[in-house]
């Protein structure tokens, strides 16, 4: 995470069997609502993103990450029954990790989700892309509302993001 804003993601978030849309419309609240929450917190993690970043230890990493699952855990508590408290945070920390960050979900007439994220770099977009390849954010959100949901980046996304990512990092040289 940095101080620039960043590009805006849309990633999609498809339910397995397909869910209806008053499901929707609460996943989708509850991931905005954890967005906030988490976006309030941001200079205490910040810095622990940047600390992250540099650290050349696997102890140092993991206690620093440690460090940003507290500042998470508090945050949200409010919003997860404690059961899927964790599985929140562990998503939101791996996503901070990646320098990529919520910004808000919508409930889409299309049966889906559309899940906002703010990358900050193509670095970032290629961890967040790695992350959606590997299928471990959709495991991740699985994990959080207990239920099989796929998430995807459009070929056409990826393409827009790469080019204003590009873009953006040529003119600040």
């Amino acid at each position: 995470m940095s101080c620039v804003s960043g590009i805006l993601a849309q990633l999609h978030i498809n339910g397995i069997p397909n869910l209806d849309r008053n499901t929707e419309e609460q996943l989708a609240d509850i991931l905005t609502r954890s967005a906030a929450s988490v976006n309030k917190c941001e200079p205490l993690i910040i810095p622990l993103v940047n600390q992250y970043q540099q650290a050349t230890k696997d102890y140092e990493r993991s206690h620093i990450e440690c460090q940003i699952e507290t500042v998470l855990r508090e945050a949200l508590q409010s919003i997860y029954a404690p059961e899927k408290l964790a599985h929140a945070v562990k998503l939101l920390t791996d996503l901070a990790l990646c320098d990529v960050r919520v910004d808000r979900a919508v409930q889409r007439d299309s049966s889906s989700i559309v899940l906002y994220c703010r990358v900050m770099s193509v670095e970032a977009l290629l961890k967040l892309e790695e992350m959606i390849d590997s299928g471990r954010l959709s495991q991740l959100l699985s994990d959080m509302f207990s239920l099989v949901v796929t998430v995807s980046l459009s070929t056409e996304e990826y393409e827009r993001l790469i080019a204003l990512l590009t873009s953006a990092a040529g003119k600040r040289q």
